[in-house]
Formats: structure tokens, sequence, C-alpha cells
């Protein structure tokens, strides 16, 4: 017999007045009939700002709500496992505190993912707000370009398609699991885990969050190496077998191309030519990083 999925959400946060607020009432107006959240917990990983005010403003008006303000820096991995040792529910489920569920129904699309007992990690789809600027719109483009790639790569079910703003994992995987220092794809590295306990990943299309693009090119430059450098990471500390997970046929490639540039061909190509350049400046933009902690991109806050 099915029983509701309970559920425990945990969200690191470095200095997130701005937005964390939005994040908190929308978790608390989800709706669905196959889960219950225990608990929401704000782990204010080294604030300097109004956010672990803001968290403890909520958790009087809602007793699930909770925050770790114990003024240390550690980074998002270190916060994550925290979590994962404090987690006694059947599914936990991460939020970027920078991020917002699409819908009320969020939770629910993620909880029904895991359905299938094979499933341990679930992963979210994370949509750019609508942007303004040169910048937004060009990377707004692109992100629709990579979707309508990784959609069509294993009916979506891959690496690609587990965006650390929103992921989620079965409580009971988590217990055997820990993310090692100068890991920082998290995202990724829960992904192999779980192919390497013998689980499947599952992408639950329809759980939108929506999340900000950069709107600087610096800042751009500097996401987008932190990205790449993390998978190269993820990549070393598993070794050879992961890297076919991360290839993208070329056929799905071109396919991408052209119904993205049917839709938006002046901005899908100023895309492009930022994809070149970024490669062309990709280490003028590294970060050497060990402890998990990574200068925060502020534009797209």
């Amino acid at each position: 017999m099915k029983h509701n999925k309970t559920v425990y959400i945990g969200i690191p946060a470095h200095n997130e007045e701005n937005n964390i607020g939005a994040l908190l009432t929308s978790i608390l107006a989800q709706k669905g009939s196959n889960f219950s959240i225990e608990a929401v917990v704000v782990a204010c990983d080294g604030c300097t700002d109004n956010t672990a005010n803001i968290v403890r403003t909520y958790s009087q008006k809602s007793p699930i709500i909770k925050v770790i303000d114990d003024g240390r820096r550690v980074g998002q991995a270190a916060r994550l496992n925290e979590f994962y040792k404090l987690v006694n529910t059947d599914i936990f489920i991460t939020f970027d505190a920078d991020t917002v569920p699409g819908n009320e129904h969020t939770v629910a699309e993620i909880v029904q993912a895991f359905e299938n007992d094979t499933v341990a990690v679930v992963g979210g789809h994370d949509k750019p707000v609508p942007q303004t600027t040169f910048i937004g719109k060009t990377l707004e483009a692109y992100q629709m370009f990579w979707r309508e790639m990784i959609t069509h790569i294993d009916n979506g079910n891959n690496v690609h398609h587990h965006p650390g703003c929103v992921s989620a994992s079965r409580g009971d995987f988590l217990k055997r699991v820990s993310i090692p220092k100068g890991i920082l794809a998290n995202d990724h590295f829960l992904y192999f885990e779980a192919l390497k306990q013998g689980y499947t990943f599952k992408a639950a299309k329809d759980a939108i969050v929506y999340f900000k693009v950069p709107t600087t090119m610096r800042d751009y430059f500097k996401q987008t190496t932190r990205f790449y450098d993390s998978a190269d990471n993820v990549k070393a500390y598993f070794g050879s077998w992961v890297n076919t997970h991360y290839d993208i046929p070329r056929s799905i490639k071109l396919r991408a191309y052209a119904v993205t540039f049917f839709k938006n061909p002046f901005y899908l190509t100023s895309a492009l030519v930022l994809q070149v350049l970024q490669r062309l400046f990709r280490y003028q933009f590294a970060e050497k990083n060990t402890d998990g902690i990574w200068t925060p991109v502020k534009s797209s806050k």
C-alpha cells in the first residue's frame, strides 16, 4: 500500500536576503496529495546580511521552518553533508536559495518521480526568469538551446538534467553518501554516486524552478568556467567510466540548434559567440578552489 512521502527540505544560503522570503513563501504554498513536508531548514552559511532574521520571522508563522545560523562559512557541499546526517524522511529536497519553485505543484512532481524504487536521485526543470538586458536575453536563448538538447538524451534522464538548483534524493540513499571535500558539482556527484550504488536517476520535467541568469559578461564567464571546472573535478574523482555520460550526440545538437534558431535566431547566435569567447578566456576566470567555497556571482541574484 502506497503512503504519502515525508519530505525534508534543506536550503544552503549565503547572503540571500533578497530572495529567501519568496522561496519560503512558495515552499509553504506547495500542494499535493503524495507528500507531507516535515521540515524546511535554511542553513545560513556565513551570512552577514538579514537572511537569518527573515527565516526566523517565517519560523514564527510555520513551525516546520527552522534556521541554522552558526556563523561559519563552510560552503554548500559541507552544508549538504550536514543535512544528509539530519534527514529522517523518505525524500530530501534541496533548493538553491536564489531560486523559486515555478508553481504550487513543484514538490509533488519531484516526489512523483520516486514511485519507482530504483530511483535514488531526481532532478527538476531549471528555467530562467525572463530577461530584459542583451546578456540576459542571450543567456536565456542558450538555456532554451541547452534544454532542447538534454531533453532528448535518454528521455531526459541524464547527468545534464540534474541541476544543482533543485535536487532530490531518497533519505535512505543519503545515509550512505558524503560529498568529498573539493567536489564542487554536488549535483553531478550525486548522479554518479547513485549509479555507482546500483540506483537510477529520473528527471522530473514538470518540476519547474526559476533561476536568474547572469546579466554581465564577467559574471557569465566566471560562472560558466566554474561549471566546466566542476565537471572536470567529478570526472577525475569517479574515473573514465563517467565520460560517456557527458556526451551529447551530434544529431541531437544539430536538432536543438535548428529548433532554437528558428525561434530565436539573433540571441542564439549571440549565445554561441559567447560560448566561443568563454572557451578562449576560460583560464582567466578559473578559481583555485579546494574548500568548496566560491565567489558568488552577484548579477544572478
